[in-house]
């Protein structure tokens, strides 16, 4: 009836240690550093439906994610999905908003936007609003990031485990360089330059705290690179009528065996998920492509909810400025 893998593991980034799932076909059960997590698998009126058994860890909030995940991720027509638990993990289940005593309804829109899985953070939490002024242009002041990973998650479409972690100029210069001086790359990020120049560029993104350079990697091998950024202060920032906390990126896929439709996708949609779980607030992603990049346009329109607002001319390009809801990634099927 389900189509769960027999065994699978996965690393959330807010824990020390792997969870390995096992599914004998009814019974799912989740370990970490000893027992966590046992639950039936069945149907109920078409929705799956999972029944807690037994939960022995502090780690099982996690662990229950992880299930509803997997029935979510290979069920990608599942909407909603019915948790039989009470105790500790029905009380977690009503804290995270969904409605019930023992028995909840947990709707895919509602459920991606927790970070309890695949965010460094784990739970919800926003900083306080301090503010400030970047040429003239007011903006809550940033948080800066400590290193390493800030997202993880598997995408059973594509069969692969997509991360972000913050760049590391040291460990990755070598690969950056080699992409920056692609031909493929190099004819639209126009970074095809000596190394050390390229440390430089590094150096400086990290210190700066309106943006996050960010490698991506697909099952722990290093496949793109990042620009995450807050819109406002950004150089983008004069040209539209910003929010406080919207977001934008750029990209490149470096590893080409993770070319293709369906892995830009992937991609995509889990920057955008990333930024979104980064802080609730955030309501807007945006991207400026050059006009003419028809290629990135279509690559940004595989993920529900872009739309072109406007063509504008920066100094140096003639751009056009897209745009993503929140409301429209989440309640249209996305990640």
């Amino acid at each position: 009836m389900f189509k769960l893998p027999a065994e699978f593991v996965f690393m959330p980034p807010s824990l020390s240690a792997p969870l390995t799932a096992r599914f004998d076909g009814r019974r799912l059960r989740i370990s970490g550093h000893g027992p966590t997590l046992s639950l039936d698998v069945s149907e109920r009126a078409g929705r799956p439906c999972l029944s807690v058994v037994e939960a022995r860890s502090e780690d099982s909030p996690v662990a229950l994610a992880l299930a509803m995940e997997l029935l979510f991720g290979h069920d990608v027509e599942s909407t909603h999905l019915h948790v039989s638990t009470g105790g500790a993990l029905g009380a977690r289940l009503a804290a995270w908003g969904f409605r019930g005593e023992s028995d909840f309804v947990v709707a895919r829109r509602s459920f991606f936007q927790l970070p309890v899985l695949w965010h460094r953070r784990g739970e919800a939490g926003v900083t306080f609003e301090v503010w400030s002024e970047t040429s003239g242009r007011a903006h809550p002041v940033r948080p800066r990031l400590a290193p390493g990973t800030l997202y993880r998650r598997h995408v059973a479409k594509i069969g692969r485990t997509l991360a972000f972690r913050t760049a590391d100029v040291e460990r990755d210069l070598d690969v950056f360089h080699a992409w920056h001086n692609d031909p493929r790359v190099s004819g639209l990020w126009e970074l095809n330059r000596p190394k050390e120049e390229l440390r430089a560029y590094l150096e400086r993104g990290l210190a700066d705290a309106h943006q996050v350079p960010l490698i991506f990697e697909v099952d722990g091998q290093a496949a793109g690179y990042f620009e995450a950024y807050w819109a406002p202060e950004d150089r983008l920032g004069p040209y539209y009528e910003y929010e406080p906390f919207d977001r934008g990126f750029h990209f490149l896929i470096g590893g080409r065996s993770f070319l293709g439709k369906e892995n830009t996708k992937a991609a995509i949609a889990s920057i955008m998920h990333y930024l979104y779980l980064e802080d609730p607030r955030t309501r807007r992603v945006v991207a400026e492509p050059r006009a003419d990049n028809q290629l990135a346009i279509r690559y940004a329109r595989l993920v529900p909810g872009w739309r072109i607002v406007k063509e504008f001319d920066f100094p140096h390009k003639r751009a056009a400025l897209l745009m993503a809801k929140r409301e429209d990634y989440f309640l249209k099927g996305a990640p």
